[in-house]
């Protein structure tokens, strides 16, 4: 499981960055900690057992939560006229 929620955010990180949208770089962003705080500390907890690293993880998960909000706040968000 762990590694499917890393693969599904690299990816969204990928699709954000080759589509080169601006609005939706802090969505990317936030998709980054994500992978950084939730998986990357969970595979940190499981090689070393210091459960520091498994107490980060909940940030992660905020930051996937954060990123997917933004993303669905942008693309509602109706475009600025000129």
């Amino acid at each position: 499981d762990l590694v499917i929620y890393h693969l599904i955010h690299s990816v969204a990180v990928l699709a954000v960055g080759l589509a080169g949208i601006k609005k939706y770089f802090i969505a990317a962003l936030m998709f980054t900690i994500g992978v950084i705080l939730f998986s990357f500390s969970l595979y940190l907890y499981a090689v070393t057992g210091t459960l520091f690293f498994a107490m980060i993880t909940p940030i992660g998960g905020l930051s996937f939560l954060a990123g997917w909000l933004l993303i669905i706040i942008q693309a509602i968000k109706k475009p600025k006229e000129n």
